[in-house]
C-alpha cells in the first residue's frame, strides 16, 4: 500500500517537471523488500523504460541510498522517502533552486507530510536561518528528514552512513547525513 502511494505522488512530481522539460528518472531501491512490495513496485503503471529497480539486502536505510545513488544516470539527485507526500513541484523548485545557487548546495523540502508509520505535516529546520536553534535538541528531536536534492557528486562523496546506533552510535541515517 505505502510503495503504490508513493509511485502515484511521485509520478505527479514526475508529470510536473516533463512540463519543464525536465526528465526524471526514479531509481527505485527495494531493501529486502516484501512479496507483496515487489509485486506493487514491479507492476506499477506509473513505471517507465527510463526507471530502475534494483534490490539489495542492506536493511539500512542509508546504505540502500548509497546503493540507489551508485546506479543513477543523472547529474542531480533527488532521495525521496517511501512514507512522504510531495507536491508536485519540488523537484522543479529544487532543480531551479540548486541551478541558481554556486558552490556544493543541498536543497530540502521547507515541509513534509508524512503518511507511513506516522501522520504528520512538519515545517523542516534550516539550520542557515536559524541560528538560536539549540543544537543539544538534536538529542531529543528530529528536525531534518531524508528528502534532499543535489548534484549527484556530493551523495558520492558523501555517502550515508549505516544508522546502526547500538554498533556506531549515529542517530538515523538522515539526521547524521545533515
Amino acid at each position: 500500500l505505502l510503495a503504490h502511494r508513493t509511485l502515484l505522488g511521485l509520478e505527479r512530481v514526475r508529470r510536473y517537471a516533463g512540463l519543464h522539460n525536465i526528465v526524471v528518472e526514479f531509481v527505485l531501491v527495494l531493501d529486502t523488500a516484501d512479496l507483496d512490495t515487489r509485486r506493487v513496485v514491479y507492476a506499477s503503471p506509473v513505471l517507465r523504460e527510463i526507471d530502475q529497480k534494483i534490490e539489495v539486502s542492506n536493511a539500512d536505510l542509508g546504505a540502500s541510498r548509497n546503493s540507489g545513488v551508485a546506479v543513477a544516470r543523472g547529474n542531480y539527485v533527488g532521495i525521496f522517502d517511501g512514507d512522504d507526500y510531495y507536491s508536485e513541484n519540488w523537484l522543479v523548485g529544487a532543480f531551479n533552486t540548486i541551478r541558481a545557487k554556486e558552490g556544493r548546495v543541498v536543497i530540502h523540502p521547507d515541509f513534509v507530510v508524512s503518511f507511513g508509520a506516522i501522520h504528520a505535516i512538519a515545517q523542516i529546520l534550516d539550520m542557515d536561518n536559524s541560528p538560536d536553534y539549540p543544537l543539544t535538541n538534536c538529542f531529543s528531536v528530529h528536525p531534518w528528514v531524508s528528502s534532499s536534492f543535489a548534484r549527484r557528486q556530493i551523495y558520492l562523496d558523501h555517502p550515508y552512513h549505516r544508522a546502526d546506533t547500538q554498533e556506531t552510535g549515529f542517530g538515523f541515517e538522515d539526521w547524521h547525513w545533515n
